[in-house]
């Protein structure tokens, strides 16, 4: 769970107090939250990445074995 980037109530306060109503407040609030909550972080794209760099050296180990194989075929059978 992600920890609470912006304090609600407090932008809720002082918004109202440069002249925002309680609703205009509380919709800003929450967009900005939900805004937040929706941006990609360091921690996501490390793991992203990490998932990726294992799925390419699977691939790659998959593609040696099987020219280690056609290799190993066709010396046997030339």
């Amino acid at each position: 769970m992600r920890a609470q980037i912006i304090d609600t109530i407090d932008y809720i306060k002082e918004a109202e107090e440069v002249g925002f109503t309680r609703a205009q407040a509380e919709f800003q609030a929450r967009t900005m939250t939900n805004v937040l909550n929706q941006l990609v972080t360091k921690e996501y794209l490390h793991n992203e990445f990490k998932l990726f760099e294992n799925k390419i050296i699977i691939k790659l180990g998959v593609m040696m074995l099987g020219c280690v194989g056609l290799l190993t075929f066709l010396l046997r059978h030339a």
